[in-house]
């Protein structure tokens, strides 16, 4: 730090010019005014009073005798010379031969550092610039390890996901033996039962010994072995049409522009089989010119598999039904609001009512409906789904569906859900 003083220096202290003077390090050498103004500071005096960045004044640095007892000293000239202490009174603390002169409202001091504390202070440094060098080792070591154990976690995560992706198939597959063996065996088992009968027709028919009894009993058991038979081929034609439904490659169909209220209304009465308006009571909340362009198939199964899962589910022990589907268009997204009154779902349930095949009536459904909604909201309409639902106080599920992506989903072919 070169100051305005310097040339008063060079003058009165000529063989101290130049850089010798400036950049020592043994010699420090500072002129301040009497109120504490630095005028002058070479490299020596920054380093004994605090650096570059100091903690406080720098006149403060001056202990021992202080700055202000120089103050105190009547006249100009030589007012101190002997050994002055200096430092912040904490960490940093040197002692030093001084020398004091004071002229006009100036005060000019020149210290000589002790060779020997240099030295000292070189090998502290010295030794301080070792722990760094060695600290800097450790961390690039510490890194390289941190780096490998992240590769580590990275491999173990893909290896957790592949398993995941494993057993989530394995689940499938146990669940599609499971679903479709019960209505198989009973076909079967009809089947067998209706051919020991006819068997045992052509025997009576051979023997002359049949009679009208025999045919009716015959004819009897073949209806009811057909509508067993029927039911059973039509059970597993829906699981396995369900099974398709949630493919991960299933063919997309275009957008297209649907009047949403016609849509709905079209929608619950093609349910009219599984739905009796005395029993249950569906509410639309839509405008009546309310358009919307998406996918129709997908809002199809999604709304089939609403319904049908509060009828299965919601009204199952009997209770008149009500169901209220609100839609709104705002801000080119569609916001579902479907709600109803049904039995409700338990809270422990509710982070579970996505995953496939989990159903509290296993006996009777997939457990495959809901998580078919999810996979077609989130996936293919590019949308989310919410369900807040409490036991015995119905369900409610919030979806918004955007506008763009089901517009960007029509342009893809293959497109999965």
């Amino acid at each position: 730090m070169i100051m305005p003083y310097q040339s008063t220096l060079d003058s009165d202290w000529p063989e101290l010019t130049g850089s010798v003077r400036d950049e020592s390090i043994a010699l420090a050498i500072g002129v301040f005014m009497v109120d504490g103004e630095m005028l002058y500071l070479n490299r020596g005096m920054q380093f004994l009073l605090g650096g570059d960045n100091p903690s406080q004044p720098r006149t403060a640095y001056l202990v021992n005798p202080s700055f202000s007892s120089f103050l105190d000293t009547p006249g100009d000239g030589e007012i101190f010379n002997g050994l002055l202490t200096v430092g912040d009174g904490l960490q940093i603390n040197q002692t030093v031969k001084a020398r004091v002169w004071r002229r006009d409202h100036m005060i000019l001091i020149s210290c000589e550092f002790d060779v020997f504390e240099l030295d000292k202070l070189n090998r502290n440094l010295s030794r301080t610039n070792q722990r760094i060098n060695n600290l800097e080792r450790e961390l690039v070591k510490k890194n390289i390890q941190l780096e490998e154990t992240i590769a580590t976690l990275r491999q173990t995560q893909s290896q957790l996901v592949e398993a995941e992706k494993m057993a989530s198939f394995g689940a499938i597959v146990a669940g599609i033996a499971h679903e479709i063996n019960t209505p198989a065996g009973i076909g079967l088992i009809t089947a067998s039962s209706l051919i020991r009968r006819t068997q045992e027709l052509t025997q009576l028919t051979e023997s002359d010994t049949n009679s009208r009894d025999a045919l009716d009993r015959y004819m009897d058991a073949m209806r009811e072995g057909l509508d067993l038979i029927d039911g059973s081929l039509h059970r597993i034609a829906d699981l396995v049409s369900r099974f398709k439904q949630t493919s991960a490659k299933q063919s997309s169909e275009f957008c297209r522009q649907l009047e949403l209220k016609p849509f709905l209304e079209d929608i619950v009465r093609s349910l009219g089989s599984r739905i009796n308006p005395k029993d249950v009571d569906i509410n639309i909340s839509c405008d009546d010119r309310l358009n919307f362009k998406t996918n129709p198939e997908a809002l199809i199964q999604v709304f089939t598999n609403l319904l049908i899962n509060s009828v299965d589910h919601g009204f199952k022990d009997g209770r008149k039904g009500s169901i209220l589907i609100s839609l709104e268009v705002k801000d080119e997204t569609l916001f579902i609001l479907y709600s109803d009154n049904g039995t409700g779902i338990a809270e422990t349930d509710l982070e579970r009512i996505y995953d496939p095949f989990f159903t509290t009536d296993i006996q009777q459904h997939t457990g495959l409906g809901l998580y078919l909604i999810y996979n077609l909201v989130s996936h293919k309409l590019k949308g989310r789904i919410q369900c807040e639902s409490k036991p015995d106080q119905g369900v409610r599920f919030d979806l918004r569906i955007p506008l763009h992506s089901t517009q960007e989903t029509a342009k893809l072919a293959g497109g999965a859900i």
